[in-house]
């Protein structure tokens, strides 16, 4: 006998999707210029001729199965769209531990720099390897990097430092904070702090300094860099769900003895995204007061050099929230519409010629999880676009037996980034699109 409150679920969803589909279909979208399959956008090299992509794919693991996943890095020509050579990790994954490149980038004319994390074996823990890769003449060079324990790497910052987090420094039951003794067994209020740490392998360990609760998760190395300065934001002692996201924004710099240098502040307002134009001259900023999804959307656009404010929209979002009732159950309403909040401006991107910036964002509709990229000008905040990702629905095997009855979120995964010449818009969600969106107005 099928589960019909499931079955249910699933008719319900159906006519939502379609009138998505219906008023898309009725607007003049930008044209995709080429397309990626199960690719995300890593970077576009600096000079605007090749793209790197990032997939996962099947392999053989360790114990001999064939359901483990191992991370492939792919560079392509940009004009053609051919593929100019693929990086698979060296070691054998195991099951649920994938082979990973950690914050992989281009350097030196092509050639990719990363940090490879696989399993060992023998020694049950990951092994860290530098590598760089020239996909031109199909070399690599790979040597083996150590982390201390409790470090978390985020960023390459030259060929020899990284940057990254220390241990956890938990608060105790004094209200002080305790670095070096013993971890608590859970945190009651989230009030956790972080070194911000510069690492030579194998050397010397800098603290930069000392962050207040990191709410952002994993850094965006190249959008949050800014010369010898990352921008990164911090969030207040954790009473809500509202107050994982941060209310400022403060440069720290990778130099020793230099202090921490607040950019700017948004009274009650949480931090959503931001990024840094290529040009190094702009910071776009989404904000939100609450979780709310009745809450207004603000840009703020602020000059990088003295973070002052240069323009304050209210970002315009086509998608209302509310409540829907499945068709064979109207008695059980379900929300509608709504963003998802920890994908809510998730990515944000700027224009070489600093006249556009696209957010990228993931929306609740029925069961179904769909990715969306909004594109605004920088001028006045209006919305110039509306491109449509794509969207994960749970199937038949997924909802009977995995019993995953709706997406957690949007199949959003990768970066998003406008050509050199501001004409065309990559994003990223289960497939990379390249977008024309050199006509928007």
């Amino acid at each position: 006998m099928p589960d019909w409150t499931k079955v249910r679920v699933l008719i319900g969803v159906l006519f939502p999707l379609f009138l998505v589909a219906m008023r898309l279909a009725g607007e003049e979208q930008p044209k995709v210029l080429r397309q990626f399959k199960n690719s995300s956008l890593v970077q576009l090299s600096p000079d605007g001729t090749f793209i790197l992509t990032s997939s996962m794919r099947r392999a053989k693991c360790a114990e001999g199965k064939n359901s483990c996943g191992s991370e492939v890095l792919t560079v392509y020509e940009r004009a053609s769209g051919k593929s100019v050579g693929e990086l698979s990790a060296a070691g054998s994954p195991v099951y649920g531990i994938p082979n990973r490149f950690l914050t992989p980038e281009f350097v030196d004319r092509g050639k990719v720099r990363t940090i490879e994390s696989s399993w060992n074996d023998q020694r049950k823990s990951l092994d860290y390897t530098r590598t760089i890769w020239d996909p031109a003449s199909k070399t690599e060079q790979r040597s083996s990097v150590a982390f201390s324990e409790g470090f978390s790497y985020q960023c390459p910052v030259d060929n020899q430092r990284l940057l990254g987090l220390g241990p956890l420094i938990v608060q105790n039951g004094r209200g002080d904070f305790a670095p070096d003794g013993p971890p608590l067994a859970r945190i009651e209020r989230g009030d956790d702090k972080r070194p911000l740490q510069l690492v030579v392998p194998g050397g010397p360990v800098a603290t930069i300094a000392t962050l207040n609760r990191v709410s952002f998760g994993q850094f965006k190395c190249d959008v949050w860099r800014s010369e010898n300065t990352y921008l990164l934001q911090e969030a207040p002692p954790r009473r809500s769900l509202e107050d994982r996201f941060g209310k400022s924004l403060t440069w720290f710099s990778i130099e020793a003895g230099a202090p921490p240098r607040p950019c700017h502040a948004f009274e009650g307002l949480g931090i959503r995204g931001y990024a840094i134009s290529p040009d190094q001259s702009r910071i776009a900023v989404v904000t939100r007061a609450s979780i709310s999804a009745n809450d207004p959307i603000i840009l703020t656009v602020l000059d990088l050099k003295t973070c002052a404010e240069l323009n304050h929209f209210e970002l315009e979002f086509p998608e209302k929230p509310q409540t829907r009732a499945p068709l064979l159950a109207p008695s059980k309403p379900y929300p509608d519409n709504v963003p998802f909040p920890d994908q809510f401006a998730s990515s944000v991107a700027i224009s070489p010629d600093n006249k556009t910036v696209a957010v990228a964002y993931g929306i609740a509709k029925g069961i179904s999880g769909l990715a969306f990229f909004g594109v605004y000008s920088m001028s006045d905040g209006h919305r110039m676009a509306t491109l449509k990702g794509d969207t994960f629905t749970p199937n038949l095997y997924e909802i009977f037996v995995l019993d995953i009855y709706s997406a957690r979120g949007a199949p959003l995964d990768g970066a998003i980034q406008f050509s050199a010449d501001s004409k065309s818009l990559f994003t990223s969600s289960r497939n990379l699109r390249q977008w024309d969106v050199s006509g928007l107005r």
